[in-house]
This record gives C-alpha cells, sequence and structure tokens, in this order.
C-alpha cells in the first residue's frame, strides 16, 4: 500500500521542479542583456575585467593600456613599476596604467608608436588587439611566417580559435575585448611553457568548462528526494558549489558550466552555468 506522505512528497517535488524549470527563462541571462554574457560573468569573477556583471557595460569602447591591463591579469601578470622613469611622454608617472605600461612593453606584449609615444589612450582594433594576445601567448613567430601584420595575425588567431564570433573592426567594444581574451584563455597551452595538454584557464587560473545534468539543486533531487539543503548542486554524480550563479534554477536540465577548482581543493565553484 502506498501512504500518502510519499505521494505527497513526490507531488511536492514536481511541483517544485516545474516553477524552478519555468524560472529559467527569468533567471537566466538576466545580466547584461548582451552576447557577451558568459565572457563577461567568467572574466569579472576572475578579476580579468574590472567591474562586476551586473554594472559592465559590453558596448564601452577599449584604449590600448585597458586592453593591456586586462592581458596582464589574463596572464596573472602583476603590474610592477621598477622605476619612477617615464618609458613613454604620453605615460606619466600619475598615470592610473603607469604600471601596466612599463611591465606590458618590458614583456614585449605592446609597442610605442614612435616620438617616444605609446598611444595607450588611443582605442584599437580587433587586429590590434590580436596581435597584443599572439605576442602574449608567443605565438608571434607563426604569425610573421604566415605573412606578418595583419594578414599572418589574423590567419593564426583564426586557426586557434581566438577571433570566433568577433567582427573585425576598427574600434572594438568591451564585449569583443571579453570575447578574444575568453577565447585566448581556452586555446592549448601544451608546448608554450606548459606540459600538459590543458587550456590557459586550466594552467593560469584553475578554470574548467564542462557539462552534464544537474539532478540536484538546494531544494529537491531528481527524480524525488531531498535537496542539498546549501549552495551546492549536484551535475552528472559532481558536487559543485554553485557560487553567485543561478545555478539552483537548472535542475533536471542538461547544462554547460565553466568552474573553478583550485589544485588540493575539494571545493568545485560555479562561474557560469546555462
Amino acid at each position: 500500500m502506498i501512504k500518502s506522505g510519499s505521494i505527497r512528497k513526490k507531488l511536492i517535488c514536481t511541483i517544485l521542479a516545474l516553477l524552478l524549470l519555468l524560472n529559467i527563462s527569468v533567471g537566466a541571462g538576466a545580466m547584461t542583456g548582451s552576447n557577451y554574457d558568459k565572457e563577461i560573468e567568467v572574466l569579472t569573477k576572475l578579476g580579468i575585467v574590472e567591474g562586476n556583471a551586473q554594472s559592465f557595460s559590453p558596448y564601452s569602447k577599449v584604449t590600448k593600456l585597458q586592453f593591456a591591463d586586462m592581458v596582464l591579469k589574463m596572464l596573472n601578470i602583476q603590474a610592477i613599476s621598477v622605476s619612477d622613469n617615464q618609458i613613454f611622454y604620453d605615460v606619466p608617472n600619475e598615470h592610473k596604467y603607469f604600471s601596466v605600461a612599463e611591465t606590458a612593453y618590458s614583456l614585449g606584449i605592446i609597442n610605442g608608436i614612435g616620438a617616444g609615444l605609446l598611444g595607450g589612450n588611443s582605442e584599437i582594433s580587433v587586429n590590434q588587439a590580436l596581435t597584443i594576445l599572439l605576442r602574449a601567448i608567443n605565438q608571434v613567430e607563426f604569425a610573421e611566417a604566415k605573412g606578418g601584420y595583419p594578414v599572418g595575425y589574423g590567419i593564426v588567431g583564426a586557426d586557434l580559435g581566438i577571433t570566433s564570433g568577433v567582427s573585425y573592426s576598427e574600434r572594438i567594444a568591451m564585449g569583443e575585448a571579453c570575447r578574444l581574451i575568453f577565447n585566448t584563455l581556452n586555446c592549448d597551452a601544451k608546448g608554450k611553457g606548459y606540459s600538459d595538454s590543458k587550456s590557459y584557464f586550466a594552467t593560469i587560473h584553475n578554470v574548467y568548462s564542462a557539462k552534464g545534468n544537474l539532478t540536484r539543486n538546494r531544494y529537491i533531487a531528481l527524480p524525488n528526494g531531498n535537496g542539498t539543503g546549501d549552495n551546492t548542486v549536484i551535475i552528472s554524480g559532481t558536487e559543485f558549489d554553485a557560487g553567485t550563479t543561478n545555478a539552483n534554477d537548472f535542475v533536471g536540465c542538461p547544462v554547460n558550466l565553466y568552474y573553478k577548482h583550485d589544485e588540493g581543493s575539494d571545493i568545485r565553484t560555479i562561474l557560469w552555468i546555462q
């Protein structure tokens, strides 16, 4: 004989699951409302981009020094000034990105435009941003072999997937800059200072991508059962911390995600999920 309590529990679980599934249309992607939400959410949480995903403006323009700052953070390199001497006339000591200019220039990531000027306050194009990124991941030799700037750089950038989903233009917006960096971090880092075949995301930031079925959240477990009772969710048998995402909304759904898993830690924190 089936107990009424068991039936009631299953009914409650089913209703909650339906309500949570209906909520996905509201919760998912309710950030900047742009096509760059994934890139922006992950990069802001890693501190590569300033600000937060909710207040971020994906259509604001990007200067050469702003982009150089993002690239240094992408590489997890701290911008440091070793002296107070100006390298460029247009980047004085009190400039917000004085240390960025010195560090990026010393690493060969950015160059000046002549006459002692950097042109760091000028907005950059996709070709210029791509050149900075290929210098950062030691791909200049291959780009030069393919024909040099800008064609060879464009070929290598496309081959690596860096320019995927990015429209070539004379002035890029912040959303496109984020996508270029996000795509670069997804490139295979093997042979570029790293021995394992992992992405730059993994080797530099301990960030990984995954997909699976979310079968348990804070409130319920499917097909029926109790939830975790905390901020964790279960995806294809693995426990993840939902972090500040809306992961709880996706119970019963197949999901794609990016998560951070530091070496030696049991905690996998979701940075983005859909």
